[in-house]
């Protein structure tokens, strides 16, 4: 599955780079808006992953080292960087949305030992459906702007 997911990231990548692409008609200034637009979303990536990891409560956690197992959680106090729960899943929408935002999903979920709100709520048919859904929308754009450029 995680395969398939790294393949569909990639399409949805090249959907999107096509796009510009075609948008532009110069080489040099379809490179750099690429190169500007990797970069933004890599850093919306992050900054939303940021935003929706953000638990609603400090925890005090004992661990037993021994089976590597939780033996108490109990709620310290309330979090106030918390964003709430309307705007983290605003949040996690975007994140389904953006492709280098679902390779930092993917990268926290398997790096992530402990996850007691399923703060990410990762799920590899959503993530699958937006990707699909967001290739689809760019490929047919970039085919209309291909077809009013070729019209002129």
């Amino acid at each position: 599955m995680i395969l398939l997911n790294a393949v569909i990231i990639i399409i949805a990548d090249s959907a999107i780079f096509t796009f510009i692409t075609l948008l532009l008609s110069d080489v040099t200034t379809s490179t750099t808006m690429i190169l500007l637009v990797t970069f933004l979303m890599f850093v919306a990536g992050l900054k939303l992953v940021n935003e929706v990891k953000q638990s609603k409560y400090y925890y005090d956690i004992d661990i037993d080292m021994k089976s590597n197992k939780i033996i108490e959680v109990s709620i310290m106090e309330e979090n106030p960087f918390f964003p709430g729960e309307e705007k983290r899943k605003i949040y996690q929408s975007i994140l389904y949305m953006i492709p280098s935002g679902d390779t930092m999903l993917m990268a926290n979920k398997f790096t992530q030992t402990i996850d007691i709100e399923n703060r990410l709520g990762y799920s590899n048919s959503i993530i699958l459906l937006a990707l699909a859904g967001e290739t689809v929308l760019f490929t047919v754009a970039g085919m209309v702007i291909f077809n009013k450029k070729q019209l002129k």
